[in-house]
């Protein structure tokens, strides 16, 4: 994503904060139901996308980067507050449906409950996977052996 883009998601964040403020003062029923529904739907993607946005804001230091990531972490914030969600109250919410998904983000199982049980990461135990392959591309693609191989040397 270069700094047009962001720029542009940021402008388009903020327009959604004005948005959902402008019809959460409306009274009408059939803008009490879309705001909602907005709610229920952006409840699913709104705190990983927040986690994700932290965490490349901290891992960018100093910079034009640095702070356009800044202000996406506030406007994204800002987005949720309008909505009324909470990151804490969201944070741990995803953490608790997590530990009843698939780990890997490229199953179908990670956004819904797998139909077996699921099997727990040995090296680390706090993730889980509904099998031998997602536990693999989890591994190799999604970022789980920097993050296990982390905890397993300090552990």
């Amino acid at each position: 994503m270069d700094d047009d883009d962001k720029h542009e998601l940021r402008k388009d964040i903020q327009e959604y904060c004005i948005v959902a403020t402008r019809m959460s003062n409306d009274p009408r029923p059939p803008v009490r139901v879309f705001l909602a529904s907005m709610k229920a739907r952006a409840r699913d993607e709104w705190w990983p996308c927040l986690n994700r946005l932290q965490a490349r804001s901290s891992l960018r230091n100093g910079g034009q980067d640095s702070k356009l990531y800044k202000v996406l972490v506030e406007r994204w914030t800002e987005y949720g507050t309008v909505l009324g969600l909470d990151a804490e109250d969201e944070r741990k919410r995803h953490r608790s449906l997590a530990k009843s998904r698939c780990s890997w983000r490229g199953c179908g199982y990670n956004t819904r409950a797998p139909p077996g049980k699921l099997l727990a990461c040995k090296g680390c135990g706090e993730v889980q996977y509904c099998g031998r392959e997602c536990q693999k591309s989890d591994w190799g693609q999604g970022g789980h052996k920097k993050l296990c191989g982390t905890r397993v040397k300090t552990a």
